[in-house]
């Protein structure tokens, strides 16, 4: 981990990449979630398809969300968790974004602040 001269770490471009990664794909994720809950009944051979689209606009809208999300605590840099989520979630509609949001949030996991948990752990009594 590289630190400056009060041992903060230094940010760099990789969970910026993975936040701004995230949140495209979210945005698309949610475009196509709306384009596909917005289709008309879609009638082929007389069957009716409008369940599949709603649960796969649903499914979409839902991945788009938690992307976002993922994104905005990459850029951030907190809860490396809720980043790692949100980079895997952004795999779904656009994999190739999913795929580099992954890499470049795990490259860059020192970069986040450490748990609530673990703090409170390091806490001398009495503070």
């Amino acid at each position: 981990m590289t630190t400056n001269s009060q041992n903060k770490p230094v940010n760099t471009w990789k969970s910026t990449a993975a936040g701004i990664l995230c949140l495209v794909a979210g945005v698309l994720a949610i475009i196509f979630a709306l384009t596909m809950l917005g289709r008309h009944e879609v009638i082929t051979f007389g069957i009716t398809h409008t369940g599949r689209w709603r649960v796969m606009g649903v499914f979409a809208l839902l991945m788009g969300i938690m992307s976002i999300i993922g994104g905005i605590f990459a850029l951030m840099r907190k809860a490396w968790g809720a980043a790692l989520a949100g980079a895997i979630t952004a795999l779904y509609p656009w994999g190739v974004f999913g795929i580099l949001a992954i890499i470049f949030v795990a490259m860059g996991k020192q970069e986040f602040s450490t748990p609530a948990a673990k703090v409170a752990e390091n806490k001398p009594a009495g503070t």
